[in-house]
C-alpha cells in the first residue's frame, strides 16, 4: 500500500518555530484523519483568529505530488469551505489566431469554494492515485477551478 506524509496545521501553529502535526500514514489513515477533524468548529475558531489558517496537507511518498486543503476563513457560507492547492500539473491547449495555432499551457490544479463533501471526494481520489479524475474536475468545473500557469506557480512558490 502507498504511504502518505500527512501534515495538519491549526491556526495556532503559525507562530514562529511552532510545528504542525506530522505523520506517515496509508490512504485509510489520511481519510480517517480528515474525517476526525471537527471542521465546523475549526471554521468558527478561524473566523475569530485572523493570524493563521487551517491546513491539511497530504504528500504522496511515491510520486511526490502534494495536495493541500485550506479551510477558507473568508467564505461567506456558514458551512466550511475549502481551497485546494496542489502541484499536480495539467496541460491545456489554447487556440490562438482564429484557431489556426494551438499553444499548450501547463497549469497547476487549484480549486476554491469546495464544500466539505467535495473536498473529501478530491482527497479520496488523490489517495487512490486517481489524478485523472482530479484533472477532469479541474477542466469541467470552471466555477471552482483557479487558473494558474506553471510559470506563475513557480514564481510564487516559497
Amino acid at each position: 500500500m502507498k504511504n502518505f506524509e500527512l501534515e495538519i496545521r491549526n491556526p495556532q501553529h503559525y507562530g514562529a518555530g511552532e510545528a504542525a502535526e506530522k505523520d506517515v500514514v496509508q490512504a485509510e489513515g489520511v481519510l480517517n484523519s480528515f474525517d476526525t477533524v471537527s471542521w465546523k468548529e475549526k471554521h468558527v475558531s478561524q473566523l475569530h483568529d485572523v493570524k493563521g489558517q487551517m491546513d491539511f496537507t497530504v504528500t504522496d511518498s511515491e510520486t511526490d505530488y502534494s495536495l493541500r486543503l485550506i479551510l477558507d476563513a473568508e467564505s461567506i457560507s456558514e458551512q466550511p469551505e475549502f481551497r485546494l492547492v496542489s502541484d499536480i500539473e495539467i496541460v491545456i491547449p489554447q487556440k490562438l489566431m482564429l484557431g489556426l495555432i494551438t499553444r499548450k499551457t501547463r497549469e497547476y490544479i487549484s480549486f476554491k469554494h469546495l464544500s466539505l463533501t467535495r473536498a473529501r471526494v478530491l482527497l479520496k481520489a488523490f489517495t487512490e492515485g486517481d489524478l485523472e479524475y482530479i484533472r477532469n474536475c479541474y477542466l469541467y468545473e470552471p466555477e471552482h477551478a483557479i487558473m494558474h500557469t506553471a510559470y506563475d506557480m513557480q514564481v510564487h512558490r516559497t
